[in-house]
């Protein structure tokens, strides 16, 4: 079982490296639009929590060791040269925490013998993922914050930078996750109960 379970966590990286390959969306300076969110979203409701969170540490460490699977690029120094590392940084917190807390709520909603409580359940999911998106936005706009005030010449207020690349950026991660719980469930449905222990 902990093979599977490896060998799934080396799958969702190995998606991660695969986003590179889809072109990112630039809206707002210095903060592109990828699918890496989407898959992050799925990591933390497809593993267990140690797998979700070494999946995307995994990915994390082979974008710093050197290869290109950031959006820009790769390196030790990319941490310095994008702005948008923080997100990056935020990717294993915020699957560890969808494994941790979504996931066990939508297993629950799986199971046959779950007939009371639905809504219950269904609220727990909505509020856990809303607030494991805001962690990770938490962790992305304080990096953020810290690389345009170290980098840049016009210092923003860490207001005008919440206001900049929050709003528009949330929303389209709340949709995202809105694609992947359904997506989650149904394959958590079909799954045989070993796969599904939290």
């Amino acid at each position: 079982m902990k093979l599977r379970q490896l060998l799934f966590a080396a799958l969702f990286a190995a998606l991660m490296c695969a986003t590179k390959f889809i072109p990112p969306i630039q809206i707002i300076p210095n903060l592109p639009i990828t699918f890496q969110t989407f898959v992050v979203f799925l990591a933390g409701l497809m593993l267990r929590p140690l797998y979700s969170f070494a999946s995307m540490m995994t990915y994390t460490a082979l974008g710093l060791i050197g290869l290109p699977v950031f959006t820009y690029g790769g390196g030790i120094g990319y941490p310095l040269a994008q702005p948008s590392f923080g997100f990056i940084i935020g990717f294993s917190i915020c699957a560890l925490l969808i494994s941790l807390f979504v996931r066990k709520n939508l297993i629950m909603l799986t199971s046959k013998n779950q007939h009371n409580a639905k809504v219950c359940v269904i609220v727990k999911i909505i509020f856990f993922s809303l607030l494991s998106i805001c962690v990770l936005y938490v962790i992305g706009i304080a990096y953020l914050y810290v690389w345009l005030e170290k980098n840049t010449e016009n210092v923003m207020s860490i207001w005008t930078v919440i206001k900049t690349y929050t709003g528009f950026y949330l929303l389209i991660d709340i949709v995202k996750f809105g694609f992947a719980i359904p997506l989650g469930y149904a394959v958590l449905k079909r799954l045989p109960p070993k796969f599904k222990q939290i």
